[in-house]
């Protein structure tokens, strides 16, 4: 079956394909908060705020703390 190409489409593929970018750069650097920063700023944009609080709530588990609030210095 042939959908037709839309933007709803092709932010689910971004997002998708951010989430198993994350997800592998996540087991080579467990406790790079870049990594978690790049997917929740990814589900902000598109409002998946459940997805967003997930996060954070993971990274406050782990002991995951962006070092230089305000940078995109680690």
């Amino acid at each position: 079956m042939k959908i037709e190409q839309n933007s709803i489409i092709w932010g689910a593929l971004k997002l998708g394909d951010a989430q198993v970018a994350t997800n592998e750069l996540l087991v080579l650097e467990p406790n790079n908060s870049s990594h978690y920063n790049l997917l929740i700023n990814m589900y902000a944009e598109v409002n998946r705020w459940v997805e967003v609080a997930k996060i954070q709530a993971a990274m406050k588990n782990l002991g995951v703390e962006k070092n230089c609030p305000g940078s995109q210095l680690d």
